[in-house]
């Protein structure tokens, strides 16, 4: 193979690995940034009840406390976690409770009304919701999760190359977020690309870099080994820290346990101003009873305190740092970094923006390739390869928001009772995006773009729409009640309609000109 071939055959698999995984990155960034508003999503996809706010920790222990107390007083451990401003409802698990004439043990979770300890009984309907969403961007929901894991890795670690070269290619940086031509075909969209490149590189650089930290023990172990000096011993004793930590047998012999209000007590003294994340108690209402108490830091769920107190006596047995090494103590920074879960609404909607235009910033990367290269080639030039290209880029860019429009829709209209209702709503996702991707083969492609963006905007029109005819929860009564968090959703989906119904009529005066 003489070099000229060679060349070309590197330039061939670039081309086309880069577009291959270009589009892998649109759906991660995408799924990724709706999943910053996931708790909001399933309370909506719930379509029953109205997001409220949440109650003090005292009287969430105080309801969790006297539900576990009538429903699993034997049980093996029980799991407090408060009421939050995401999820106002505070949750009541238990693990092991003996079953009356059965050798079997009972297990549960209930989330519990705010003005009594009883199990709250809204949920009506079977969702993925937004958790299922969120959990897409990495997933890829139907593979297998060695391949999952690993391809998200790569493509991350791809995008984080993709985003420090672009620092480097950018060398006039400022001038680059300034220049935009109107009209000017392929410079167009590389004036647009640069704007959202530069505006948006911050998070850009977090979300990446964040993001190969977050699996960095599955592609790269000897690192995390190294940042305990590859002390197996050391490594074993931090992590299980962060895991359920000594498992407390029963003694099987009853003992009272401290009441509520001195729990309370000890929870405010020991967490000062650390967020109290979640209550372990194990063998309650037993001589060995004890009383875990977990707090988080600023950013992240898995740096914090865990506080360990006697269940009967309340003193203290133990307080320590969940990781104390520095090296996972970065990692989880980083971690909470890209999970954003620390965020309040104003933060989380920042994240959203950016997410939007990180998106935005890889579907003008992709139109940009075939613009460039549409103005060399004659129609006739075209092989099937380039309108491969500039089809799929119509039926992922496009194709994929209609197809979470599409989720959202089937949400309202699957019925109630039907058999893998929640599985469905995902099928119909996707199933929805088959059809986009295929629309612009069979179509010209000029017709292609001007009609799924009308009928994607005509998708996020529908939202609001079926929704007022499908719940109770709709926009009129959400925003009547200043139910912002729930209005947000249908009037997102307006917002992101007029906007794709505006690109169409830009795209056809483009077009004309």
């Amino acid at each position: 193979m003489n070099n000229g071939s060679f060349r070309k055959s590197m330039t061939w698999l670039h081309t086309w690995v880069g577009l291959v995984f270009c589009w892998i990155m649109y759906f991660m960034f995408v799924t990724g940034t709706v999943g910053y508003f996931d708790e909001e999503i399933d309370h909506w996809m719930e379509a029953d009840t109205l997001m409220q706010s949440p109650i003090s920790v005292e009287k969430s222990l105080a309801l969790s406390y006297e539900f576990l107390a009538k429903k699993a007083p034997e049980a093996k451990q029980w799991f407090l976690v408060p009421s939050q401003s995401r999820n106002p409802f505070p949750t009541a698990s238990w693990r092991d409770q003996p079953i009356e004439g059965s050798e079997e043990l009972d297990s549960g979770s209930k989330r519990l009304n705010l003005d009594s300890a009883e199990p709250t009984e809204h949920i009506v309907r079977d969702t993925g919701g937004g958790q299922r969403l969120y959990r897409m961007h990495y997933r890829f929901h139907y593979m297998d999760r060695t391949l999952y894991t690993y391809l998200s890795i790569f493509v991350t670690l791809l995008m984080f190359i993709g985003v420090v070269s672009g620092v480097v290619i950018h060398r006039k940086i400022f001038i680059d977020f300034f220049t935009f031509r109107q009209f000017k075909g392929a410079k167009s969209w590389l004036d647009f690309h640069n704007i959202l490149s530069v505006s948006s590189l911050p998070f850009q650089l977090m979300i990446t870099y964040s993001g190969l930290i977050f699996m960095v023990t599955s592609f790269f172990p000897l690192i995390a080994a190294g940042s305990y000096g590859f002390d197996k011993d050391t490594m074993k004793k931090e992590l299980s820290k962060l895991a359920t930590g000594e498992v407390v047998e029963r003694a099987n012999v009853s003992a009272k346990m401290i009441d509520v209000e001195t729990l309370t007590k000890k929870v405010s003294e020991h967490t000062k101003n650390q967020q109290l994340q979640n209550i372990r108690i194990q063998a309650p209402n037993d001589q060995n009873a004890t009383i875990t108490i977990n707090t988080m830091s600023d950013i992240s769920n898995y740096s914090g305190q865990k506080i360990v107190l006697n269940g009967v006596t309340g003193e203290l047995i133990s307080s320590e740092q969940k990781s104390s090494s520095s090296g996972l103590s970065f990692a989880y920074v980083m971690l909470g970094l890209h999970e954003g879960l620390f965020a309040e609404i104003g933060l989380r909607w920042l994240y959203f923006i950016a997410g939007v235009v990180g998106s935005a910033m890889i579907a003008t990367g992709a139109i940009y390739y075939v613009e460039k290269r549409k103005v060399k080639l004659q129609e006739n030039e075209k092989g099937k390869g380039f309108k491969f290209v500039e089809s799929m880029n119509i039926g992922t860019i496009v194709g994929l928001i209609a197809a979470i429009s599409a989720y959202f829709i089937a949400n309202r209209l699957l019925p109630l009772d039907m058999e893998n209702r929640a599985n469905w709503e995902v099928h119909c996702l996707f199933l929805t995006w088959a059809v986009f991707i295929i629309h612009p083969f069979i179509r010209p492609i000029k017709k292609a773009w001007s009609e799924q963006l009308i009928a994607t905007a005509v998708l996020l029109f529908c939202i609001p729409i079926v929704n007022f005819f499908t719940s109770q929860i709709h926009l009129i009564y959400t925003a009547t009640n200043g139910n912002w968090a729930l209005a947000a959703i249908d009037l997102s989906a307006i917002v992101f309609g007029v906007i794709l119904i505006l690109t169409a009529r830009l795209y056809t005066k483009r077009e004309t000109v």
